[in-house]
């Protein structure tokens, strides 16, 4: 049980339900609590403070290692558009000042100069937010995908497959035995030995969202493979790089490519693996692919938003100046 601890001053104004509490603290623990709970806590915090008890799980289920995992799962689920960003920033302040505002992050260990430690700090940002965070390693290999998950990430993006063997490899990297071949050694995700240890290995395994990348003209050929290997969770196409491979580098929106990314699109609803894409930030092409059923859109990187949106400001106070 969690146990709710509110002051309540002489005479203060009832709140919502009537409850009149101006501040609230909480702890939660094995200690024993017999008799007169009231008297009890009137004794330990004084006569002004009140209490009540609820549900545990009412508080954990949010500051559980995988929520924000099962929450993203679950809008995938249900069909919902859900937006994101891609990460390259060190300061985590970036990843809880949006995680109100996003349903994931993409946070780049591929592409940019983010280490584990600054990895970890972006994860503690989010934590209970409802805001996934989904790690692209720098390479389809274990020894970049275990120590990301342990660290409490809710799901790997998995760059340059090319074929199902690959996506079977980066699924087994992420599953604990029998189903994978992760080993066994997380601190964060088990709440630092909180947790019970058989309820993480399922919980773990069930919830981890697992993603490969659609980036390369032998994954678009092996398409029906790839889709077919159990445990993956999602495909996100790289139209830069599957431009380039489909020969039309730096058009990552010629109609081919299109045609492309929305014939697999439809193999993959088809499958019930939904589908992502990282790109710019252009509302346009995006309303397009989420038109074409791209259920995910990971809209730009953080710095450039930044940048658009300084441009955006400056350009429409210079433009107003300069009609006078």
């Amino acid at each position: 049980m969690l146990l709710l601890i509110y002051y309540i001053p002489a005479a203060a104004p009832a709140l919502g339900s009537g409850l009149p509490a101006i501040r609230t603290g909480f702890w939660a623990g094995q200690r024993g609590l017999g008799g007169d709970l009231a008297a009890e806590i009137g004794v330990l915090f004084g006569s002004s403070w009140r209490v009540t008890l609820v549900p545990s799980s009412n508080y954990f289920q949010k500051n559980n290692s995988m929520h924000n995992a099962r929450t993203f799962r679950d809008k995938l689920g249900r069909g919902e558009l859900c937006f994101g960003t891609g990460i390259g920033l060190a300061d985590p302040n970036v990843t809880e000042a949006l995680c109100g505002d996003l349903d994931f992050f993409w946070v780049d260990m591929e592409h940019t100069a983010l280490s584990l430690q600054e990895v970890k700090h972006h994860l503690m940002a989010i934590k209970g937010s409802g805001t996934a965070a989904l790690v692209r390693v720098p390479w389809n290999d274990q020894a970049f995908i275990k120590p990301v998950i342990d660290l409490g990430a809710d799901g790997v993006i998995v760059p340059m497959i090319e074929t199902a063997d690959d996506v079977a490899r980066a699924v087994a990297a992420c599953l604990y035995p029998p189903q994978g071949t992760r080993g066994f050694g997380p601190l964060r995700p088990l709440d630092y030995g909180r947790r019970d240890i058989k309820e993480y290995y399922e919980q773990a395994n069930a919830d981890i969202i697992i993603v490969v990348q659609i980036e390369q003209a032998a994954a678009v050929e092996n398409i029906d493979e790839i889709l077919a290997v159990p445990g993956l969770t999602s495909i996100a196409f790289g139209p830069n790089d599957l431009s380039t491979a489909l020969g039309y580098r730096g058009e990552p929106a010629h109609p081919e490519v299109l045609k492309v990314m929305q014939g697999i699109t439809d193999k993959a609803r088809a499958a019930k693996i939904p589908v992502g894409v990282s790109v710019g930030a252009d509302p346009v092409h995006l309303s397009r692919l989420a038109d074409m059923g791209i259920q995910w859109l990971s809209m730009g990187l953080d710095v450039t938003l930044m940048r658009r949106a300084a441009c955006e400001v400056a350009d429409k106070v210079r433009e107003h100046c300069n009609a006078k």
